[in-house]
């Protein structure tokens, strides 16, 4: 069935938006422009090439740990930018796709997956949530609770 729909609508890169000519969640052109991070990363927030860097080190963070599998540019921060503020949360589920592939070794160590919500003007504005539509197939794959109300937002953010 997907096959068939597939011809009728051909799935197309989030990236760029071009039909898609080899099975993948991103053409190869935008895969390109992805920068994974190395391994050598805050070992509190995630900063790349550091062991821990001099915010944390100043001040610890109200969290255990978090990490990020790609630096936020190219395609990335085009699809991303797409599912925030263009009314695509079908994007969500190619981003989880792709964080997972590149972090499953990541998510070992988490015991649960928390989005941070959206301020609630935020979410009547958006209609969705993107960081639950991205936690959602996260915690699934991995075999994590979901805890969508583990986290409070107190403020509104620019």
């Amino acid at each position: 069935m997907e096959s068939f729909l597939d011809l009728l609508f051909p799935p197309r890169c989030p990236g760029c938006r071009e039909i898609l000519v080899e099975r993948g969640v991103f053409c190869r052109s935008c895969r390109e422009t992805f920068i994974e991070l190395s391994a050598t990363r805050c070992r509190l927030c995630g900063e790349p090439e550091v062991e821990l860097c001099s915010h944390c080190r100043g001040q610890a963070p109200p969290f255990e740990r978090a990490d990020a599998a790609f630096l936020h540019g190219g395609a990335l921060a085009e699809t991303i930018h797409r599912l925030k503020y263009e009314d695509c949360p079908q994007f969500a589920r190619h981003l989880a796709r792709l964080v997972l592939g590149a972090a499953r070794s990541h998510l070992e160590w988490c015991t649960l997956v928390a989005p941070i919500p959206l301020h609630p003007s935020r979410l009547r504005g958006r209609g969705y949530d993107q960081a639950l539509l991205l936690a959602r197939p996260l915690a699934k794959a991995a075999a994590r609770r979901l805890e969508p109300r583990a986290v409070r937002r107190r403020r509104h953010t620019a």
